[in-house]
């Protein structure tokens, strides 16, 4: 166990739930610290991570808590790449194809963006294809889609093409 009461706190309170979210910020302020030492740029510098760490820990102590930090595994923090609210990925990808005409994974992406008012680079572009794919897959897998080639991983001579599948366009 990483963390454990030694004593109460001083505090008639309850204290449960802010010491598990004290626990996982450090684990991400150790996330930070470990993305140096992998070449990755961090989210907050180190001198910052670790004062707040040190403050953490006194807070763990004053609640009672015997934290244990070698117990827990850092947590990398990366920034939100998904430009959309919860499901509007998947939303979107059925509004651009919802006439049901045979469009690519560039074309739909494309048309999420004009839709959405999204202002991205195209640094930012590439992981938002890369998730209107993965959510497209799923879409697949569950019927909603139809893609028109089989394409194997590694076939990139061919491009893929996307419409609803017959049961969506109650064909």
């Amino acid at each position: 166990m990483s963390a454990s009461r030694s004593r109460a706190c001083p505090l008639p309170i309850p204290t449960r739930q802010s010491a598990r979210a004290l626990i996982r910020l450090h684990c991400r302020l150790r996330g930070e610290l470990e993305k140096v030492k992998g070449g990755v740029k961090p989210l907050v510098q180190r001198r910052e991570a670790i004062a707040t760490m040190k403050h953490i820990e006194a807070m763990l102590k004053f609640l009672g808590i015997n934290f244990d930090q070698s117990a827990l595994r850092p947590t990398w923090t990366v920034p939100k790449v998904a430009h959309l609210e919860h499901g509007g990925m998947r939303r979107g990808i059925l509004d651009a194809l919802r006439h049901g005409e045979w469009r690519t994974y560039r074309e739909i992406a494309k048309a999420i963006v004009v839709e959405r008012r999204l202002q991205l680079t195209p640094k930012q572009f590439r992981p938002f294809l890369q998730k209107l794919r993965e959510a497209m897959f799923a879409l697949k897998g569950r019927g909603i889609l139809t893609f028109k080639h089989d394409l194997r991983f590694g076939d990139y001579r061919a491009i893929q093409h996307v419409r609803l599948s017959d049961k969506m366009l109650n064909r």
